[in-house]
């Protein structure tokens, strides 16, 4: 993407973002990004907001009870926040992802709208499918739309067919695919899905921040 096309991108999509992020007192957003090294960023915004969790690449850190601020550990996170930072994804799959706020320049730092827990029983009544089955037949799907490898494990013919003509699948397999993501991420655990705390009409994805060649480059051994 060229970076007029991206400038165009972000623009279309801020306009839609609805400006409803109350920061806590102290944290100002415009003062973070003055804040030339990392260590500075960090302990800025350690100071000033909850955290919420950490994995080997980012920290999640509470703005409020609707958004958080996902910040990079690593070279690992900083990729993660670029792909789970990219605009264009946020206008095209909206329905998938939680709602993007801001993106530092150097992805240090994205904030996000934030995702409510799911457990099995509530994503089958958003979905219309059982995790276990909608994680297996996703997995075939998109092996069977980008790859002539053989699927390993079997499924249901007839519930396939029905999955593969719902219309929701078939965006999701869209998404997947169009931005290189990591299908075995977005179809393993239940916590990489959750609740939107802004429509509620299906699943979205907690995380997207795993692509294929993130993958490759930070986690493949």
């Amino acid at each position: 993407m060229s970076i007029l096309q991206y400038l165009s991108e972000k623009l279309e999509y801020t306009k839609c973002v609805k400006e409803d992020v109350q920061f806590p007192e102290g944290f100002d957003v415009e003062e973070l990004k003055k804040i030339s090294s990392y260590a500075g960023k960090q302990k800025y915004v350690a100071q000033h907001l909850e955290k919420l969790g950490a994995g080997s690449a980012r920290v999640v850190y509470k703005i409020d009870d609707t958004h958080v601020l996902k910040l990079a550990k690593n070279a690992k996170g900083i990729a993660q926040n670029e792909v789970e930072g990219d605009w264009s994804m946020h206008k095209h799959y909206p329905e998938f992802v939680p709602e993007l706020i801001e993106v530092d320049d150097d992805y240090l730092w994205i904030i996000k709208e934030r995702i409510n827990k799911i457990t099995k029983g509530e994503f089958a009544k958003l979905s219309g499918y059982k995790y276990e089955d909608f994680s297996t037949m996703l997995r075939k799907f998109v092996n069977d739309r980008t790859s002539n490898k053989k699927f390993p494990w079997s499924v249901n013919p007839d519930e396939y067919a029905e999955f593969m003509d719902d219309e929701f699948i078939q965006e999701l397999s869209d998404f997947i695919i169009n931005y290189d993501l990591e299908v075995g991420d977005i179809g393993g655990s239940i916590s990489n899905w959750g609740k939107s705390t802004k429509h509620t009409d299906n699943p979205v994805l907690a995380d997207v921040g795993l692509s294929k060649s993130v993958h490759q480059q930070h986690y493949k051994r």
